[in-house]
């Protein structure tokens, strides 16, 4: 019986009168309102998004920072996440 006593307090609460609270939000500004106050403008080159390691770096020091920055150990020869 106190499965009835449940629902009828369920009921009693979905009965009574709900209170509503106006929520004032500023509207999103727009993405080409967002570029405009951010002084950007649309990528015409892809390359720039590429990165990249300086050219006059050895290849091997690149690919010790890459594991670094991936969170990898670095010496010995066995490479394992951190």
């Amino acid at each position: 019986m106190a499965w009835q006593h449940h629902i009828a307090f369920t009921l009693s609460v979905w009965s009574r009168p709900q209170t509503a609270r106006a929520v004032h939000f500023k509207p999103s500004p727009s993405v080409e309102e967002l570029l405009r106050q951010q002084g950007k403008r649309p990528v015409d080159d892809l390359s720039v998004l590429l990165g990249g390691w300086p050219e006059d770096e050895p290849l091997e020091e690149f690919l010790v920072a890459l594991r670094e920055w991936r969170g990898h150990q670095t010496g010995g020869g066995n490479h394992r996440a951190a």
